[in-house]
């Protein structure tokens, strides 16, 4: 990314997290959380298909790295979301 902008790697870096507030990798991997939290509670695909889908090749990795950023395994957050989907519209009493 450097390269792109003319600059050195570690300028590039400083002036990132002092803008952002995190570098630019912790960034990147916020990113591809939240779309893979998008992914997994708005289709059937696989978890590694969803990793894949999200740039993280290695599903392992990938579970492991869901679970620091949110808490919860891809397969737990999938599950809570389902559950909550169809606890909204079940009637109430």
């Amino acid at each position: 990314m450097a390269e792109l902008f003319h600059g050195s790697p570690y300028h590039l870096h400083r002036t990132f997290k002092r803008i952002k507030g995190v570098t630019v990798s912790d960034y990147v991997q916020q990113i591809r959380i939240s779309e893979a939290m998008n992914l997994l509670s708005s289709n059937a695909k696989t978890v590694r298909e969803i990793a894949n889908l999200a740039g993280i090749p290695n599903a392992s990795y990938f579970a492991t790295l869901f679970h620091q950023k949110t808490g919860l395994t891809p397969t737990e957050y999938r599950q809570r979301k389902s559950t909550r989907g169809r606890n909204q519209h079940e009637p109430t009493s």
